[in-house]
């Protein structure tokens, strides 16, 4: 599989995942919509790293990690934003890590992080194509 396959894949399973996100918001179940919104955005970071380093991304969910092997450079306070949410990816994995955070995933809370990321998104992809 090319580069531009390979980027393509990531795309398109980030899309994917990116409708995820609004089932599982709409069904009131934020935590998880908000793990969906960490993958989303992992991918299309392992999409960009495809097309620094032209190889396979590693088998990593760091944001801040994946970004930094890339040639993005983005601010402070996207980069705060990719720091919260690398504890989104745990806690969606393991629901008992740091148990009082788990609260914060209401549904206001969760709809202001994804209209937030979603610009963050866009223009990621937008980078990337």
């Amino acid at each position: 599989m090319g580069q531009e396959e390979q980027i393509n894949y990531w795309i398109s399973s980030a899309q994917e995942d990116w409708g995820v996100v609004d089932d599982l918001y709409k069904s009131g179940r934020y935590l998880y919509a908000l793990f969906f919104v960490h993958l989303t955005i992992e991918k299309i970071l392992k999409g960009h790293w495809i097309k620094t380093n032209n190889e396979i991304p590693p088998r990593t969910h760091d944001l801040i990690y994946l970004h930094d092997q890339t040639e993005l450079n983005l601010e402070s306070n996207d980069l705060e934003l990719l720091e919260s949410m690398n504890s989104w990816n745990l806690e969606g994995r393991y629901p008992d890590y740091k148990k009082s955070r788990y609260k914060v995933a209401t549904a206001e809370f969760t709809k202001l992080k994804i209209e937030r990321i979603e610009i963050l998104r866009k223009w990621l992809l937008e980078k990337l194509q």
